[in-house]
């Protein structure tokens, strides 16, 4: 068993490190890129769709900015995603590497706070970098509206996902796990549902490089697989 679990941990560190070093160099392609073909590419489209209705100027300022558009914003956010994936692996195989030592519940839960929290700068960096390249119609005076939405959700989502771990884990131990032929069908099937979701959330946020659902959501999956297998007190 020890052996499997050494061999599973090269690999996943292996892969870990060729994807960062995929999204570095895919990083440093987009950024040998200008943004835009034409420096004035910004007031071109502006004046194209000046006469528009505002409903219509929000649609046809993306598609006017894509005629004027550069490798560089696919390759930066297809490699920063890809970087967040493979140091999200990295956290991900060190929390299980913790784990399998020994963590008390306490401990368990600042790591999972942390991981979570993780994610309010990240989205503060996401939204801010895509005004400054004007991915957003220049009449969008600021982004703190969808920041501190998105902060909000994700500070009541850590509020619920640390009840949730109090009634799960508050007759287990995490010290000692079972065989997964072992653990009661409900929890399989809730914890592994909870699994599948992050797993998704991952996929469906890598296309736009969010790289806060990216990092925390891979980093929590060991920590929910934990919480799945632990052995009752």
């Amino acid at each position: 068993m020890k052996r499997v679990t050494v061999i599973l941990s090269a690999l996943v560190a292996v892969a870990a490190i060729a994807f960062i070093f995929l999204g570095l160099n895919m990083r440093h392609q987009g950024m040998s890129y200008t943004v835009y073909t034409e420096p004035d590419a910004v007031n071109k489209v502006l004046n194209q769709i000046q006469d528009f209705s505002h409903t219509e100027q929000a649609a046809a300022w993306h598609a006017g900015l894509e005629q004027y558009e550069t490798p560089h914003k696919h390759l930066v956010d297809t490699g920063e995603s890809w970087i967040a994936l493979g140091v999200g692996l990295i956290a991900a195989l060190c929390i299980w590497l913790v784990l399998n030592k020994g963590l008390k519940i306490i401990g368990f839960m600042s790591v999972w706070m942390g991981v979570c929290v993780l994610q309010i700068p990240l989205i503060v960096r996401y939204y801010t970098m895509r005004q400054e390249r004007f991915d957003y119609h220049p009449s969008t005076d600021t982004v703190l509206i969808p920041i501190i939405n998105e902060s909000f959700l994700v500070l009541v989502g850590l509020t619920l996902s640390m009840v949730i771990i109090y009634f799960t884990m508050r007759k287990h131990e995490l010290s000692s796990c079972l065989p997964l032929k072992q653990v009661s069908p409900t929890r399989l099937m809730l914890m592994g549902l909870w699994i599948v979701l992050l797993i998704l959330s991952v996929a469906l946020s890598f296309q736009d490089a969010k790289l806060g659902p990216i990092l925390s959501c891979i980093t929590l999956i060991p920590m929910v697989y934990r919480m799945m297998v632990a052995a009752p007190k």
